[in-house]
């Protein structure tokens, strides 16, 4: 969904007006469903790594908010950033890695799954490593 499309002109105020509506312990829902939906209107299997990220998120979340010793907390927070770069970098480099293989060889590596992970390499929307961040009870107080 692009932001100047009709859909995105429908979507938004729909979206604003169940969040001005919705009661508090809602809205994070509401958001949530919101964004998977805005990302899903692109390309429907991209849901899945939005899953996995989310979840990945969530759990590290968790683990912030129930340990207090500083190293385990230190070990949480590298862990989910780690796994938000990763995943990151892996979209936004393999298809480089693979036009690069094939340049250099010759041969075709991939060329389809490179052409799928290129849409989501490119993709400036990369924003779930800040759940992680405010979650941290400092975060929360500040």
């Amino acid at each position: 969904m692009r932001f100047d499309s009709l859909a995105y002109a429908v979507f938004f105020p729909v979206v604003l007006t169940l969040l001005w509506c919705a009661p508090q312990r809602l809205r994070l829902l509401i958001v949530l469903a919101a964004s998977y939906y805005f990302y899903m209107y692109w390309r429907a299997p991209y849901a899945l790594l939005l899953v996995l990220i989310t979840a990945i998120d969530f759990c590290a979340g968790i683990g912030l908010a129930r340990t207090e010793k500083t190293f385990a907390r230190w070990l949480i927070l590298l862990t989910s950033l780690g796994a938000n770069l990763g995943i990151l970098a892996f979209f936004k480099y393999y298809p480089w890695a693979v036009d690069t293989l094939r340049d250099a060889t010759g041969k075709d590596w991939l060329p389809h799954l490179a052409f799928v992970l290129r849409d989501l390499g490119e993709s400036r929307n990369f924003e779930p490593g800040k759940i992680a961040l405010d979650a941290r009870p400092e975060a929360r107080h500040a």
